[in-house]
């Protein structure tokens, strides 16, 4: 109950709008410190009040005995008349004496319920004897303890112990304390004391017990803090040394702990060894300086302070121990003290304030402790309020006031630097998308350059090829069959690089699909040898490709562009040796390795060489080695096909790329297939919209020389103008439009001919490389052939639109 009290405060306290404030860096918010602390004083005086009010209230016992009025036996033997409450102190060399008190009283009768005996203070090693009967207790020879509670004593007395008439009750007390008191005794019937018996209790015991206790659930919640944020060293220490405090002020108030009691005296010593380099660490973190001496000296001498008091124990020297560590304590206590108010000068003015009311309390609470368990207090003769506010110890109720406000000053420091790192990390955030904008702008800047660039290029390479290729077939001469390879060469390379370009812009659009089959490995060896032989041979390298008879499920089309990469890049950074491309069983997977000996990569470098436009051993960029788009190209396709791709690579010595793909059975081998028919488009009507002129006359020299008839027109309207006046055959077998049109489109040209020819074939060619732009295309569902093209492809991009042949 005391710990969700100070919970909903807590909450009041952050919700009110007189102590809540914004949390800023620069300040921390002395009007709620302040308001906090006097709330928390406020409440302290009232739990006080409340407290001394209730034990001042006088008992009704009807009927009862109150017995002020004793007899005490001295050193000689006789008794001596005194009055309670009486007081006595003791010294280390007191450890055998004991006090006896003699009460009588007169009774007029047997009581028929049970009765008890209250005395609200009452050292718990005694021995009661009613009548001549042990009552309660058992006396034992024991050393000298530091009991430093006297808490009310509760006795049974059952009936048959009384008798009518005249009673004697002898109490024989150990002075287990050295300053100890004896407060009046009541005795009458037990349910006519309990109600009150049991409101001292838990105003004197259970109370302050409850509230350390929620002081301590604080403090671990602190220390939880500082286990997960290591780096918080202030919020470590405070923690700890609450921590440690709080369970200290709940033993206060065992009188019957299970302990013995020179383990106990010697748990209260290392506590306050403890507690000194806790206060010390504290200190020194809060005003944010290092530890003057090293870690191991500071353990050593909180070693040689235990084995001190240790020793003590053992030789029953435990109050000399103490005098002469505790001066020790005092003099590091004053060193800290300096250190606690360099740290509490940061503060605002009115936070410095509630940190020294604070402070000045637990000192002003420290100082009446130190008096009441020395006998320095008087209170046994003043009035009941003040005799049960001044006989009872402070500490453990102005320790949990501290501790809040000590909690609330450094939590809100440390949710200060929570806001002020929560401030920076949304700053560099809005950092990071206003650059990760610039650079997305950027980006797209650089995609629509390189796709206008790109599609400019296109526009002329693919008419020099067509041309190139045109000149081949008509020219018979070996010099001009020369130069028209090394134009023919030329038109290649400047193909294959823009292909590149294509292929990663299409892997960009996300329009490139897995189209997994079964697939003999060795037919695509065949493809990849055809096309990277020649290449080997101009550089003098031998290209093997061991016959395998495996077959894999993939994707054709991408499995042969990743091998036909591999290939081309190792021929091409390999200048001795070879290239090997082999494949064997791996389990149930097929393990395709392509071997090169040629300049290998370094570790540190095998990671980037996956990027893009990245060749670690082409410094001046030389044409015929490319962008460095091929292994990025294969990387991609691996990630899109699920396949493991690894390098294992010794510079100098060569590199070995490998794909771990999925085996299938054997398929039967496929036939030998029939040779290929001569190209020959004849007989066929074409129609050709492009609005690049060299473009236009390359497609219909080049397609003319395979039979067909063609008429090309420039754009959208120029076609529609034709076919309003009847200009076009009445039979159309195929058009070929560019996307890109001066007044539309490819779809455009085919609204405009479809109303005639509803199933006419298309082919669109385009030059465009934008991944939106690829996106487009690929929802038409069309054909496309993309710039710059061979004679071949044109050719077979046109037999797959219009398998046929007219006669």
């Amino acid at each position: 109950m005391v710990a969700m009290t100070i919970v909903a405060c807590q909450t009041i306290l952050m919700r009110a709008p007189f102590f809540w404030f914004p949390l800023t860096p620069a300040r921390v918010s002395a009007r709620s410190l302040a308001g906090f602390v006097l709330l928390c004083l406020a409440g302290l005086c009232l739990l006080v009040a409340a407290a001394s009010s209730a034990l001042a209230a006088p008992v009704a016992i009807e009927p009862g005995v109150v017995m002020p009025e004793v007899e005490v036996q001295d050193e000689s033997g006789r008794w001596v008349p005194t009055t309670l409450p009486y007081r006595w102190r003791s010294t280390a060399t007191d450890t055998s004496r004991r006090l006896t008190f003699r009460l009588r009283f007169d009774l007029p009768a047997v009581p028929t319920t049970m009765w008890a005996m209250r005395a609200d203070r009452m050292p718990p090693d005694r021995q009661l004897t009613l009548n001549g009967q042990l009552l309660s207790g058992a006396l034992q020879d024991r050393a000298l303890v530091r009991r430093f509670a006297l808490p009310a004593q509760w006795v049974d007395v059952p009936p048959n112990l009384l008798r009518a008439g005249s009673n004697e009750l002898l109490m024989t007390l150990e002075l287990s304390h050295r300053v100890g008191a004896l407060a009046p005794v009541t005795l009458g019937p037990a349910d006519a004391l309990r109600p009150d018996f049991d409101r001292l209790v838990w105003f004197t015991v259970s109370l302050p017990q409850a509230l350390n206790m929620a002081a301590a659930g604080l403090a671990l919640f602190i220390l939880l803090i500082w286990w997960l944020r290591p780096a918080e060293r202030v919020l470590g220490y405070f923690g700890a040394l609450w921590l440690l405090v709080s369970v200290r002020n709940m033993a206060y108030f065992v009188t019957n702990g299970h302990l013995p009691p020179a383990v106990s005296d010697y748990l209260f010593y290392a506590a306050q060894v403890f507690s000194a380099p806790l206060v010390a660490g504290f200190a020194l973190a809060i005003a944010r300086r290092p530890w003057p001496l090293p870690r191991a000296a500071v353990v050593a001498v909180l070693a040689l302070m235990l084995l001190i008091g240790a020793l003590g124990l053992w030789l029953d020297r435990m109050v000399l121990v103490r005098q002469w560590v505790y001066p020790c304590f005092l003099v590091v206590l004053c060193w800290v003290a300096w250190l606690l108010w360099q740290g509490v000068r940061q503060l605002a003015p009115l936070a410095r304030r509630g940190m020294a009311v604070a402070l000045g309390a637990l000192v002003v609470a420290a100082v009446h402790d130190y008096l009441y368990a020395t006998g320095g207090l008087p209170y046994l003769g003043m009035q009941p309020v003040l005799n049960h506010l001044m006989g009872t110890f402070w500490v453990p109720w102005v320790s949990p006031l501290l501790l809040l406000v000590g909690a609330r000053v450094l939590l809100q420091r440390f949710v200060q630097a929570l806001d002020l790192s929560e401030h920076h990390g949304q700053l560099l955030e809005q950092r990071v998308a206003d650059r990760t904008r610039e650079l997305q702008a950027a980006n797209a800047a650089k995609t629509r350059f390189v796709a206008a660039a790109s599609h400019d290029l296109r526009q002329p390479v693919a008419s020099i090829g067509l041309l190139a290729g045109l000149l081949r077939e008509q020219v018979n001469g070996s010099a001009s069959r020369a130069v028209l390879d090394r134009l023919t060469e030329s038109v290649a390379a400047l193909e294959s690089l823009l292909k590149g370009l294509l292929d990663m812009s299409r892997f960009d659009a996300g329009s490139v699909q897995v189209r997994p089959q079964r697939l003999q490995l060795q037919s695509l060896f065949d493809a990849v040898a055809a096309h990277e032989r020649d290449a080997a041979a101009l550089k003098g390298l031998q290209l093997r490709l061991h016959a395998s008879g495996l077959s894999v499920q993939a994707d054709p089309v991408l499995l042969e562009q990743m091998v036909r990469n591999l290939v081309s890049n190792a021929v091409r950074y390999t200048e001795r040796g070879g290239v090997l491309v082999a494949a064997r069983r791996r389990g149930d997977g097929v393990l395709l390795q392509v071997w090169d000996t040629g300049c290998g990569v370094p570790d540190d470098k095998q990671a980037s060489i996956f990027e893009e436009f990245v060749q670690l051993d082409n410094p001046a960029r030389e044409r015929h080695r490319g962008l460095g788009l091929g292994l990025s190209l294969v990387r991609r396709a691996s990630q899109l096909m699920a396949v493991p791709l690894s390098l294992r690579s010794v510079p100098g010595k060569g590199s070995c790329f490998s794909l771990m793909l999925p085996r299938v059975g054997a398929a039967q081998r496929i036939a030998t297939v029939a040779p290929a028919k001569p190209r020959s488009l004849r007989g066929m009507q074409i129609v050709v919209v492009d609005d690049d002129e060299g473009i236009r006359e390359s497609l219909r020299l080049r397609i003319e020389t395979w039979g067909a008839r063609v008429q090309c027109y420039g754009s959208v309207a120029a076609l529609r103008d034709a076919l309003q006046r009847q200009g076009l055959p009445q039979t159309l077998d195929l058009v070929m439009s560019d996307q890109r049109l001066p007044d539309g489109n490819a779809m455009d040209v085919l609204g405009v001919l479809q109303p005639r020819w509803p199933d006419l074939p298309a082919l669109i060619i385009t030059g465009d490389t934008a991944p939106a732009d690829l996106a487009r295309l690929q929802a038409t569902g069309l054909r496309v052939l993309h710039k710059p093209f061979s004679s071949e492809a044109l050719f077979d991009a046109m037999r797959e639109v219009v398998p046929g042949e007219r006669g």
